[in-house]
């Protein structure tokens, strides 16, 4: 079986692996756990977060360089089950049959059932994973979790955007914000998107109200807000998927701009 794992010793700290015995390919599935067999994985900026410390302190690179050494890497995938461990579900519609087309989260490093998804084949907990609807592509689904689950989280759990509600979006044609612009207009929200000039129409056409461009400049962008808030009334949520520790990031202010 093939992988992808970290390798420190490596020169872009990774290491394609080649394994006959590999453990998600032929270890026996647990109870409540699925064997599926890989189609396609996604890579997403928290990825490169163990490998080169993307947007990480400085004091926390060297930790996260050797936490995640010799682990496999990825979270996002879709597939098809091969196999089917003792399901806990009890009831059978929710229970998965083997040849079932699936896409989900491995679980986070710091869990046992971590193996990461750029693998031909992953052990994943049957509540990490649901079936593929049939409006969305395999290769779609293969990297659509962790931007899905953290919009959805945000906007509807944790912050609960409602119907009429405005929302300032940052970062509206990243991978969690081209998503987050999606979530809001199911919600009914009227959305205020941020992001450069040459995405504005990529952005619109996922339904933001309307578009404004950062890269006109740090007092023009808080000039454009200040008038879209004089006319239509304050925001309700400001959703930043931008701002980080890392400099060029600061540099912006987003926070002071809000």
């Amino acid at each position: 079986m093939k992988s992808v794992k970290y390798a420190s010793g490596a020169v872009e700290g990774l290491r394609m692996m080649h394994s006959a015995t590999a453990e998600a390919k032929v270890a026996p599935v647990p109870p409540g756990h699925l064997r599926v067999k890989v189609r396609f994985a996604g890579l997403n900026p928290v990825d490169a977060k163990f490998c080169i410390g993307d947007k990480l302190p400085e004091w926390m690179k060297p930790l996260s360089r050797r936490l995640m050494n010799e682990k496999t890497v990825g979270f996002d995938f879709s597939g098809e089950v091969v196999e089917v461990g003792a399901s806990k579900r009890l009831a059978e519609e929710y229970q998965f049959q083997q040849g079932d087309e699936v896409f989900g989260d491995m679980p986070p490093p710091m869990t046992s059932s971590h193996t990461g998804s750029l693998a031909e084949y992953v052990i994943v907990p049957e509540d990490q994973v649901v079936r593929r609807p049939d409006c969305l592509s395999m290769r779609d689904a293969g990297c659509i979790g962790l931007v899905g689950l953290t919009a959805v989280q945000a906007l509807k759990h944790d912050y609960k955007l409602q119907a009429g509600q405005r929302l300032l979006l940052i970062g509206a044609s990243g991978g969690v914000g081209h998503v987050a612009v999606q979530v809001a207009k199911c919600l009914g929200a009227e959305v205020t998107a941020v992001c450069s000039q040459k995405n504005a129409d990529f952005v619109s056409g996922l339904g933001a109200d309307r578009v404004v461009d950062y890269t006109q400049g740090s007092a023009a962008l808080a000039k454009e807000l200040r008038g879209i808030v004089a006319a239509s009334g304050p925001f309700d949520l400001c959703f930043d998927t931008v701002t980080s520790l890392e400099q060029k990031d600061r540099a912006v202010d987003y926070v002071s701009l809000v």
